[in-house]
């Protein structure tokens, strides 16, 4: 099921729960590191507490969320000029974690590609844990295991504080040149 809204696509089993599986499967033999904010890649708990690894350059699951990222890309009419996109972040929200909120692009940095779209896929079953809503400021996202949302990186966005619990969710993001 495809339901699109005003900033963003929202497709519900994008993904089965057996390759959401295999998925945490792949993540269990990655590095895990603190997860950063910023261009200069900055721990700063007061804004994101999560533990991330970063699944493999040309990872199945970067080629599935590359193409749902370019179907909305065109079907909602955004026009953004994208390229490649960027290795896949597996993310893990324990008790307390979180990432405030933010946007994904960065306008500001020196490099001639800048973030276009942003695709978020959940991993966990909602079950498993409490809080860990992603939220666009204007509204919560349901989310349940599987779902893959795809919305442009210049949208503020957040991950409230997980109560109870591990979120898994991977994201990628979509670039292309500064130009909008």
């Amino acid at each position: 099921m495809v339901e699109s809204y005003t900033n963003y696509w929202r497709w519900e089993n994008a993904v089965s729960p057996t390759m959401c599986d295999i998925l945490l499967e792949d993540r269990k033999v990655l590095q895990e590191v603190e997860g950063c904010v910023g261009d200069n890649e900055i721990l700063l708990p007061s804004k994101r507490i999560t533990k991330i690894c970063w699944a493999p350059q040309n990872h199945w699951i970067e080629s599935v969320m590359y193409n749902y990222a370019l179907y909305a890309n065109e079907s909602a009419g955004w026009g953004f000029q994208v390229g490649r996109p960027e290795q896949v972040q597996l993310g893990a929200y324990d008790i307390n974690s979180f990432y405030s909120w933010h946007e994904d692009w960065a306008p500001l940095n020196k490099t001639t590609v800048l973030r276009k779209i942003s695709v978020v896929l959940l991993l966990s079953n909602p079950e498993e844990f409490e809080g860990g809503q992603f939220e666009f400021e204007d509204a919560p996202v349901e989310m349940k295991r599987g779902t893959l949302i795809a919305f442009p990186s210049f949208l503020r966005h957040q991950v409230t504080p997980v109560t109870k619990g591990i979120r898994y969710s991977a994201t990628c993001w979509v670039n292309g040149p500064r130009t909008l």
